[in-house]
C-alpha cells in the first residue's frame, strides 16, 4: 500500500507517519519539497509516486491567526485541498481528509456525520468549506477527530471532552 501524506511534519502528521512507515510505502514531503498551493508540483510528485491512499492533513490551524490572516486561511485550508482534490480527480484512491470539530457552533455538543455544518469562526469556515470540496470525490472519507498532543493530569480535574491523544488517534 502506497499514502502519500501533507502535513506530515506537523503534529499529527509527525506520529502517523511514524506510525503508517511500519509496514506501508508512505511518502510525506516536507511544503517546501511539495507544496498544496503549487498545482505543477503537487501534480507531479503525486502522480510520480501513484498512491493508494492521499491523507490531507496540511492546514493553518491556527485558529486566531486564521482571524487576522484570512487570506492565508483561505489560500492554506482552502485552496491547498481545492488543489489536492483536483489532483486526485484521476487518480483511482481514497483520499482522507483530517478536518475539524469548529464546523459546527458547539451550541449542542454530541455532534454526528448528520448534523449541519454551522462553524463561527474564520478557521471552522476554511475547514467546512475544504469539506465540500472533498466530497466531490467519488472515493473519499472526512474525519473530525479533536486531539492533544499529551496528557497533563494535573492540568484540569472536572473538565469534560472528547479529544484523543495523539498516539491513540493514529
Amino acid at each position: 500500500m502506497k499514502i502519500f501524506v501533507t502535513g506530515g511534519s506537523g503534529h499529527l502528521g509527525k506520529v502517523l507517519v511514524d506510525y503508517l512507515q511500519k509496514d506501508q510505502e508512505v511518502l510525506a514531503p516536507d511544503s517546501i519539497t511539495c507544496n498544496i498551493l503549487d498545482t505543477f508540483q503537487l501534480k507531479k510528485t503525486i502522480h510520480d509516486f501513484q498512491p493508494d491512499i492521499v491523507i490531507h492533513l496540511a492546514a493553518y490551524v491556527d485558529t486566531f491567526g486564521c482571524e487576522e490572516n484570512i487570506e492565508k486561511a483561505l489560500d492554506v485550508n482552502v485552496l491547498g485541498t481545492l488543489n489536492l482534490v483536483e489532483t486526485c480527480l484521476g487518480l483511482d484512491c481514497k483520499f482522507v481528509y483530517v478536518s475539524s470539530e469548529y464546523v459546527f457552533g458547539g451550541e449542542k455538543g454530541n455532534y454526528t456525520v448528520e448534523d449541519r455544518l454551522n462553524p463561527i469562526n474564520i478557521y471552522g469556515k476554511t475547514k467546512s468549506a475544504a469539506e465540500y470540496i472533498v466530497s466531490v470525490l467519488p472515493n473519499y472519507q472526512i474525519i473530525r477527530a479533536p486531539f492533544i498532543k499529551q496528557t497533563y493530569s494535573e492540568v484540569f480535574t472536572d473538565q469534560y471532552c472528547s479529544r484523543h491523544f495523539l498516539d491513540d488517534l493514529c
